[in-house]
């Protein structure tokens, strides 16, 4: 197991990070969550998070890549 493990581990590190930071103007994100916490006492950010991050996705395919190290090319998940 640990073996298993510590290859995965030192596969991971051979991957390259991308991170991209922005801001927005969320005053229209805020209205409507404290709506809509009126009728769902629990809602969160997330839920938006995720919906925005899905529809980047879908608009801009690229950003969700992966790199075959075999075929020296990237490919779309």
């Amino acid at each position: 197991m640990k073996k298993a493990m510590t290859k995965t581990m030192t596969e991971a590190l051979s991957i390259p990070a991308f991170t991209f930071s922005d801001s927005m103007d969320a005053t229209a994100l805020i209205a409507l969550r404290k709506e809509m916490k009126k009728v769902h006492t629990n809602l969160t950010m997330l839920p938006f998070f995720i919906k925005a991050c899905s529809i980047a996705m879908s608009e801009y395919p690229i950003m969700n890549t992966h790199i075959d190290n075999d075929l020296d090319s990237e490919g779309y998940i």
